[in-house]
């Protein structure tokens, strides 16, 4: 009986340890979603959680299958890094070396992606890729592999399993270390990290030390529980419990490591934590409060067109386009708010509308609504509540990921139809992001778009819709603007 609370104990001793162990305990790696200033779903989550250290390893596709965690230590010279990475589906890892002394920042892509190869690559400063230097490597699934970097002879060379992939020229200079994985559909753990310079070393297992006085404290409690059983109802019965409970402790261990962890990105990732996204009260109360002004463009979506993923403010869609093209005579107002349907923005418009003149409505949809089988319909509904208003209507079908869901792709299909039919202005924003699903790190998730991202849909839309404002005012269109899409 002794034994079996030993190993009861020892069981609930680590269940505990391991519930415990999230990446808040971990300081000197930052997670860059937490700083963002507009937030995106499940960034608080990934740090205060267990999920994202399940089987003591950094699991980068938990919440919501995109992270990036940078190592605050900087580096006076490039450092031999070290690590185990497995991966499990639709998998793409990158280590992201940044400069802290002025150098190119670089990336070292290793990918089971086709749509987004193993490569090298050069980073701009909202990490857009300045080139790639592809690498005829596909990372395998289902298994570890130990991933190395070391600077040899002013480059710097990666190797898998002790296998060169390849190297790239190495600038002089200070760096810093950040991890990235696209895992939406699949699994990156990172595990048994190690840096290591000429002036210091930095290694990492992600495994908390075992709690030996709670374990002790857990197997006296039940020692006693299974003395007290035998000199009541026997030593035989008193035995059996012991058993039980002993493998009962176990088995909950394991599966909580073994199953839970494994099936976790792909089960339950859509679950997560408020963050700092707007809240509909909030807009709510913030759009009843205008003050009376000039006519107003207004702007409608979810929380991608609300300006989710954001590194501050200034770099959203909505913001971009503002400082671009807003007037005296005509304010841009954002109305998007996260998980708004076409029946919210009909809520929205009639607020805003009590409060000013609505000369324009611009409408980014479909990721919200892609499972609403009345799509069609309530968009003709908010395209008749702008009509009465007279007001000009354009639309954007609301980009996604490349591959796109079905679901998806059905309801990007319904807006252009739409579109075509009643004569409504539009935007084709997807086909921007399809031109260009591999120039850059554009998205945090599969519809929050990073500073990156948003530049992108900005540059894309600013033609377009300062054509679509002229036509409002009566001047005549700028020709010498570049229009992507269609409007």
């Amino acid at each position: 009986m002794f034994a079996c609370a030993v190993l009861a104990a020892f069981c609930a001793a680590a269940l505990w340890r391991d519930r415990r162990n999230t990446l808040e305990k971990y300081p000197e790696w930052q997670s860059a979603k937490t700083e963002l200033a507009l937030g995106v779903n499940g960034a608080r989550s990934f740090t205060v959680t267990p999920i994202a250290l399940l089987g003591h390893a950094l699991n980068l596709g938990a919440w919501h299958g995109h992270q990036e965690v940078e190592l605050q230590e900087s580096w006076e010279e490039f450092p031999e890094i070290g690590l185990r990475l497995f991966a499990e589906g639709k998998t793409e890892w990158s280590l992201i070396a940044r400069s802290t002394s002025g150098a190119q920042d670089f990336a070292l892509r290793l990918s089971s992606i086709g749509l987004h190869p193993s490569a090298w690559i050069r980073l701009g400063p909202e990490r857009d890729f300045l080139g790639k230097e592809l690498i005829d490597y596909r990372l395998p699934e289902k298994r570890p592999v130990v991933i190395s970097l070391r600077a040899e002879g002013g480059r710097v060379s990666a190797y898998a399993d002790g296998e060169k992939l390849g190297s790239r020229e190495l600038p002089p200079g200070s760096w810093k270390i950040a991890l990235r994985a696209h895992s939406s559909e699949g699994v990156a753990r990172v595990s048994d990290l190690s840096f290591r310079s000429p002036n210091k070393k930095y290694s990492q297992s992600f495994l908390p030390r075992f709690p030996i006085w709670q374990a002790a404290l857990i197997a006296a409690t039940f020692f006693g529980f299974f003395l007290l059983l035998e000199l009541m109802a026997g030593e035989g019965l008193a035995f059996g419990a012991a058993l039980v409970f002993a493998l009962s402790s176990g088995a909950v261990w394991w599966f909580y490591e073994a199953k839970f962890g494994s099936q976790y990105p792909v089960a339950v990732n859509l679950a997560g934590f408020s963050t700092n996204i707007e809240t509909r009260p909030a807009l709510l109360a913030r759009l009843e409060a205008l003050p009376p002004g000039p006519p107003v463009l207004l702007w409608l979506g979810g929380s991608q067109a609300w300006g989710a993923g954001a590194s501050v403010s200034g770099k959203s869609v909505f913001e971009l386009l503002r400082a671009k093209l807003e007037s005296s005579s005509l304010e841009f107002v954002n109305g998007a708010i996260s998980a708004a349907t076409l029946e919210d923005q009909l809520e929205t418009l009639r607020i805003v509308a009590t409060r000013r003149v609505v000369k324009a409505v611009v409408i980014t949809t479909g990721v919200n609504d892609a499972k609403n089988p009345e799509f069609a319909a309530k968009l003709a509904l908010v395209a008749s509540a702008v009509q009465k208003r007279e007001a000009a209507l354009l639309l954007v079908p609301e980009p996604m990921e490349p591959p796109v869901t079905p679901s998806v792709k059905a309801r990007q299909d319904d807006v252009r139809r739409f579109a075509a039919e009643k004569g409504i202005a539009l935007i084709d924003l997807p086909i921007v992001f399809e031109q260009r699903a591999d120039d850059g790190f554009f998205w945090w998730d599969f519809v929050h778009l990073s500073d990156g991202g948003a530049a992108v849909a900005a540059e894309a839309l600013a033609p377009g819709l300062g054509e679509f404002i002229d036509k409002l005012s009566g001047k005549t269109p700028d020709k010498n603007r570049k229009t992507r899409g269609k409007n």
